[in-house]
């Protein structure tokens, strides 16, 4: 399993805190362009961040013609330079959590969880209601380990 980020539309006050930061890491030095990894939905009723799930199985790196989606330790992680723009990535994420910008050099904008910046991603740390976590693949491992453990034991 991989690590992923989770939001939570109680806690999400939309301030949008998560999507300037990301937009800030992630901007190419040299560059004015602002291309954020994360998206806010919003309604009436509700603010939800969408983020990439980090798919094991990914239909957006099995849908790629030109292989711009790849896995590297753990993430799913575009490559600007294979993207073609044909869009298959947008259509096979049942996520929506990701975009291709819209610069001369088409690229494929989803969350890499800040893969070449700090130990945690930055919109979970710069999130002022806590409305997002860090999921890792160590502790969804433990608590598979201990529900098989636990449904083992009623059987038994």
């Amino acid at each position: 399993m991989n690590s992923f980020i989770v939001g939570d539309p109680k806690r999400c006050i939309g301030c949008k805190a998560c999507v300037v930061a990301c937009g800030e890491v992630h901007r190419r030095e040299g560059e004015r362009s602002f291309l954020p990894r994360i998206a806010l939905v919003s309604t009436a009723e509700v603010t939800i961040p969408i983020h990439c799930r980090q798919c094991e199985n990914a239909p957006c790196v099995a849908a790629c013609p030109e292989g711009a989606l790849c896995f590297r330790d753990g993430r799913v992680v575009g490559d600007p330079s294979r993207c073609m723009g044909c869009k298959q990535c947008v259509l096979a994420c049942r996520f929506g959590a990701i975009a291709l910008s819209e610069n001369e050099a088409s690229a494929p904008l989803k969350c890499d969880l800040c893969f070449n910046c700090s130990e945690s991603p930055v919109c979970v740390a710069v999130c002022p209601a806590q409305a997002l976590a860090l999921v890792r693949s160590e502790a969804l491992h433990d608590d598979l380990f201990h529900r098989q453990k636990r449904a083992l034991n009623a059987l038994i």
